[in-house]
C-alpha cells in the first residue's frame, strides 16, 4: 500500500515537471521534454506522463500541419513530429 501511494506521487510530481515545462516553452517535442525535465533522453516515463496529460485534456498534442499540395491544388495533413502545448 505504501508503495502504491509512493508511486502515485512521483507520477503527479512528474506530471507537475512536464506540464510546467510545457507551459513555458510550448511547441517542445518529447526529447526536448525529457532533457528539460527529466535530464533523460530515453526516459520512457515522460511518454506516458504527456500521455496521461492529454487524456486529462491539460495539453494539446499537434500531429498534423495543413500543407497547400500546389501539384492538386488542395490543402493537405501532413504528419509532423508531436509538438506539445498546454491548455
Amino acid at each position: 500500500m505504501l508503495s502504491r501511494t509512493v508511486s502515485a506521487l512521483g507520477q503527479k510530481l512528474t506530471e507537475r515537471a512536464v506540464l510546467r515545462t510545457i507551459r513555458k516553452r510550448p511547441g517542445l517535442r518529447l526529447f526536448e521534454i525529457n532533457d528539460l525535465t527529466l535530464r533523460s533522453h530515453h526516459s520512457w516515463g515522460t511518454k506516458s506522463v504527456v500521455t496521461n496529460l492529454e487524456r486529462q485534456g491539460k495539453i494539446t498534442v499537434v500531429r498534423h500541419r495543413l500543407m497547400w499540395n500546389s501539384k492538386e491544388q488542395i490543402m493537405e495533413r501532413k504528419p509532423v513530429k508531436p509538438l506539445y502545448f498546454a491548455c
